[in-house]
């Protein structure tokens, strides 16, 4: 069976868990686009008269940090910047290894070799160090995150892609488009492609909580988005310096970028099954 958008909305909906973790990732997107704009409290505004004050005190939810910056805003900034960073470099994951596998699989033979190779090379080199060599020599931004991690993590994308080429280049409407005469770029792009959507939707739900878990580690290795921007693994790095003593600093980031991890998992899991 291919999977459809109504195909995996409907399995969705037959689990009470994937149906919580799509509200919860619903309520997270919601959160850190709003939040931000709404909020009376400023992102970088100071105030060194109420600094590290608890969750649910004085009007704010998450408490505040060291300098009394409001956490509620400054967590679901970083969340906005996390998601950003993690579902960008997913899309591009997915564009790259698409068109790539796709191509290895519908040129087959001496050239599909190569290029799997040249797979297998990149996978075999260590991601994190690439990434974190990019990094190091372009500078902490957004964008350097997102092409570190784009650059690095489409293999298996392309894996899956060429797999199901191999198996779809061989069916009659491939063979029709090939008689007529149409070009390999648009038997891949109108025939293969759109006929793998299903393995490409489950790898997109496993590639961007991975991207989000390398974004945030990177950042809670200074590698990352620059102070005063935080992402999650930012404010994940400053809570860890006091996390003896005000550990909700380092909980809350954490508990948001573990749960949405799970939840893109869970989803993952459940269309999976369609």
């Amino acid at each position: 069976m291919f999977l459809t958008a109504r195909s995996a909305v409907d399995k969705i909906k037959e689990s009470k868990l994937a149906v919580t973790c799509a509200f919860f990732l619903a309520a997270v997107i919601l959160l850190s686009i709003f939040v931000p704009l709404l909020s009376t409290n400023n992102y970088y505004s100071q105030d060194l008269n109420n600094t590290f004050q608890p969750p649910l005190t004085k009007g704010n939810l998450f408490g505040t940090d060291e300098f009394g910056r409001d956490q509620f805003v400054r967590v679901w900034q970083g969340a906005r910047i996390s998601l950003t960073i993690g579902v960008v470099a997913a899309l591009i994951q997915m564009i790259i290894g698409s068109i790539y596998g796709g191509l290895s699989g519908i040129l087959g033979g001496l050239a599909d070799e190569i290029l799997m190779r040249i797979v297998d090379v990149i996978h075999s080199i260590p991601n994190l160090i690439i990434v974190i060599l990019i990094t190091m020599v372009m500078g902490s931004s957004p964008f350097t995150v997102i092409l570190a991690l784009s650059i690095t993590e489409w293999t298996g994308m392309s894996r899956v892609v060429r797999g199901q080429t191999l198996m779809l280049r061989e069916m009659e409407f491939v063979q029709a488009a090939k008689v007529l005469g149409a070009k390999k770029t648009r038997i891949i792009l109108r025939h293969i492609i759109p006929n793998c959507f299903g393995p490409i939707m489950v790898n997109l739900m496993f590639s961007i909580p991975g991207a989000i878990f390398a974004e945030s580690f990177l950042s809670f290795l200074g590698l990352g988005i620059n102070i005063p921007k935080a992402s999650l693994g930012t404010l994940a790095s400053e809570g860890y310096r006091f996390i003896s003593y005000y550990p909700w600093l380092i909980m809350i980031p954490v508990l948001i970028i573990t749960l949405t991890m799970i939840s893109f998992n869970v989803l993952g899991d459940t269309i999976k099954e369609v």
